[in-house]
């Protein structure tokens, strides 16, 4: 099994938001989840940004995060 633990760029906003909205739904919190894919971009691309994304791919295929 191969795996690669990668910095989030700026095309992956919308598999980052899916992230969050999964892990919420898991947490039964999903009416919680107000952020959009503007959202994320703006804050974690740009030129401050807010926090940093990790991405975890297994055999070729996003399977984790971490923020």
């Amino acid at each position: 099994m191969s795996y690669v633990i990668r910095k989030a760029e700026p095309k992956d906003a919308s598999l980052i938001l899916t992230f969050i909205k999964e892990l919420a739904a898991y947490e039964q919190m999903e009416n919680q989840v107000v952020g959009t894919v503007a959202d994320i971009q703006s804050t974690l691309f740009c030129d401050h940004p807010k926090a940093e994304v990790l991405l975890l791919d297994v055999e070729e295929k996003p399977a984790g995060f971490a923020l």
